[in-house]
């Protein structure tokens, strides 16, 4: 299959030959073993389809002589509103490099090339996505950075609140929310709407009914469970949260409402982490939205990952730098 503009590049990487070209549904067998290699696991069920699947994400690869994907770089379509207005964003996901090149990670080798392949043919004026952005380790993030492909926008931090059974004020209530029902498309636009005219003043992706069924009730490979905040006596929601509970332990993964009721959705988390038997409740969260959670008495301490935005993104410096950034666990393609 060839690239969005219509070609299969050709390079030498230290005395071998190299194709870079789209990833194709047929190559799925390829990047599993390429994901396994690099991550350590594999896959559950059917993650490529629902990721892969009806367009929404895209891929370069590199590949060897003997027709081995040795290099996997990916993005999501994300709608955005920035400041209030949409535009659309690509989240950069599923970075791999075979161990074997990885010694040839250096400026116009292979890996360095993917990249700006990819960013070339899809981010930027006049291309389809404004901006790209991902969340690396701090390593990888200095590999972009020394590579010329990413621009460092802050430090992601992981939250932490004591799991204890308080819950929540007799006039609220928390539980359990179906995603089948009926009424579910509705209510859930209705505190993505509420929670949009709120941060009109940051950048969030978008959160409406339609995303959330994808990204957390469709995928293959996690299980995560929705609530709803509500006033005791009501049936409109105030607030959804989105938790995960795994080996003891519970993550708050998003919250969509507006800020007002963000203490609230955090209090009936943390009570709902203590009755799963977790010792804390971890979520991550941005600068803009860290502020936000201190006062809720969360403790934040660096998580190990960073904001990295493409050189290639349609930005100024002062646009990444001074952007109020509105990001948790569910802003990401792995937790």
């Amino acid at each position: 299959m060839s690239g969005l503009d219509g070609s299969t590049q050709e390079k030498t990487f230290g005395g071998h030959q190299y194709r870079i070209r789209e990833v194709a549904a047929a190559d799925e067998p390829k990047v599993i073993r390429l994901f396994v290699e690099v991550f350590g696991h594999q896959p559950e069920g059917q993650w490529f389809a629902w990721k892969y699947g009806a367009g929404r994400a895209g891929a370069l690869g590199l590949w060897d002589e003997s027709g081995c994907l040795k290099a996997h770089y990916a993005g999501i379509p994300r709608a955005i509103l920035w400041q209030g207005n949409p535009v659309t964003g690509l989240q950069i996901g599923d970075v791999m490099v075979s161990p074997e090149i990885r010694g040839l990670m250096m400026r116009k080798g292979p890996f360095q090339e993917v990249c700006s392949r990819f960013f070339d043919t899809r981010v930027g004026a006049g291309r389809p996505y404004r901006f790209a952005w991902g969340f690396p380790n701090q390593r990888h993030l200095r590999l972009g950075l020394n590579l010329g492909l990413y621009r460092d926008a802050g430090v992601i931090s992981q939250l932490s609140w004591p799991a204890t059974p308080e819950g929540l004020p007799p006039w609220w209530q928390f539980s359990a929310l179906d995603g089948h029902s009926a009424d579910f498309d509705r209510q859930v636009d209705s505190v993505w709407q509420a929670m949009a005219d709120d941060l009109r003043g940051h950048v969030l992706g978008s959160r409406d009914s339609a995303y959330l069924r994808w990204r957390f009730l469709a995928r293959p490979d996690r299980q995560y469970r929705l609530f709803a905040l509500r006033r005791r006596f009501t049936v409109e929601m105030e607030a959804l949260a989105v938790m995960r509970f795994a080996e003891g332990g519970a993550e708050l993964l998003d919250v969509v409402g507006p800020r007002g009721v963000f203490p609230h959705a955090v209090r009936a988390a943390v009570g709902e982490a203590a009755r799963a038997g977790a010792k804390i409740l971890t979520a991550w969260a941005s600068p803009a939205l860290v502020e936000l959670a201190l006062a809720t008495g969360a403790v934040a301490v660096p998580s190990g990952a960073s904001l990295a935005i493409s050189t290639g993104s349609d930005l100024t410096a002062v646009e990444i730098t001074q952007a109020r950034w509105w990001l948790m666990g569910g802003d990401t393609d792995f937790l």
